[in-house]
C-alpha cells in the first residue's frame, strides 16, 4: 500500500556532480568518485528511486555521496520514461509553511488521486522489472562482476525482488511500499546478502511486517540484516528533513549502512584513516 509520506519530504541542499547518460537504451544519472579518485570498474550500485523518479535531487546526491565513498560508479536510471509524476515533486514533497498552505497541498494530492492509480497500473512489474533487468545485463556486458541496487519506497519492492534473482549481488531495501509479506520475503534468496533499512513509523511497511520479516529471515536462515531506525518515518532514508536532527542522525547512520553493505559485497577495501 501507498502512505502520504509516499508523496512528501523535504528537498536537499547542494549541488549534484555527476553526469547524465545513456544505459541499456534509457536516461541515467551516473555518479562517478571524484576526479583524481581511483574508481573500481567491476562493482557498480544501482539506485531504484522511489516515485519521484530519477531526476530528484535528494537522490542523485545521495548517488554522489555513496559514489565518493566507496569509489565506484552509482546508476539512477530512468525506469519511469521521463515520467514519474512530477508535479508531486514540484508542490508536495516540500511542506507548506502554513496550517492552510499544508491543506491545500493536501487537497491538490487527493484531487490528483485518479492520476497517481494510473501511473502506478502502468509502470507496474512487467515493465519496470524488464527496464531493471536489461540495465544489469548492459553493466554485466561493460565487465562490472559484482552489483548492489538498492531501491527505495516504491523501488523498494523492486530491490527486493531482486533478492530473489540471479540479477544482482546483493540488495538494499529501504522503507518498501508494496512489498507482499510473508511471500515475497520468503522468496528471497538464502544466500543472497541484504539489507533492510526500515522507519519506526511506516505504513506501507507495519510493525507487524517487520515482526514477520525478521522471523522469516531468522527461521529460514537468510543472509538479511534488518535495521529499524528509531523516530523515523516511511521516507527517510532519501526525503526526511535534515533540519531536524533525529532523522538527520538516521540518515547519516542509513547511508553508512549501505555503504558498508556494499563494501563488503564487493570485497571493496577499507577507508584509509583519516589523518589529524
Amino acid at each position: 500500500m501507498a502512505c502520504p509520506q509516499c508523496f512528501s519530504g523535504s528537498l536537499d541542499e547542494g549541488y549534484t556532480a555527476g553526469k547524465c547518460e545513456q544505459l541499456a537504451g534509457m536516461y541515467c544519472y551516473v555518479a562517478s568518485p571524484p576526479a583524481g579518485a581511483s574508481c573500481n570498474q567491476e562493482c557498480a550500485v544501482v539506485i531504484i528511486s522511489d516515485i519521484f523518479g530519477w531526476t530528484l535531487k535528494n537522490t542523485r546526491l545521495l548517488a554522489d555521496k555513496e559514489s565518493a565513498e566507496l569509489g565506484v560508479k552509482v546508476y539512477v536510471p530512468d525506469l519511469y520514461d521521463w515520467n514519474p509524476p512530477e508535479w508531486l515533486a514540484d508542490k508536495e514533497i516540500q511542506p507548506a509553511e502554513t496550517f492552510l498552505g499544508r491543506c491545500g497541498q493536501w487537497a491538490s494530492l487527493v484531487s490528483r488521486a485518479p492520476e497517481v492509480i494510473w501511473w502506478m497500473i502502468t509502470h507496474g512489474d512487467k515493465r519496470t522489472l524488464s527496464k531493471l533487468e536489461a540495465v544489469f545485463t548492459e553493466l554485466r556486458r561493460s565487465g562490472v562482476s559484482k552489483i548492489v541496487c538498492q531501491g527505495y519506497c516504491w523501488g523498494g519492492r523492486y530491490s527486493t525482488l531482486m533478492g530473489a534473482s540471479d540479477h544482482v549481488d546483493g540488495f538494499i531495501v529501504a522503507h518498501p511500499a508494496f512489498v507482499k509479506v510473508p511471500k515475497d520475503i520468503e522468496a528471497l534468496k538464502p544466500e543472497k546478502p541484504g539489507l533492510f533499512i526500515l522507519a519506526e513509523k511506516d505504513h506501507t511497511f507495519s510493525p507487524g511486517d517487520v515482526a514477520k520479516t525478521l522471523s522469516i529471515v531468522t527461521q529460514q536462515k537468510k543472509h538479511v540484516t534488518v535495521n529499524e531506525y528509531p523516530g523515523t518515518m516511511h521516507g527517510f532514508a532519501v526525503r526526511g528533513n535534515m533540519r531536524d536532527p533525529v532523522v538527520m542522525k538516521a540518515r547519516g547512520e542509513a547511508l553508512q549502512a549501505c555503504v558498508n553493505f556494499v563494501r563488503k559485497v564487493c570485497k571493496l577495501p577499507a577507508p584509509a584513516a583519516k589523518s589529524n
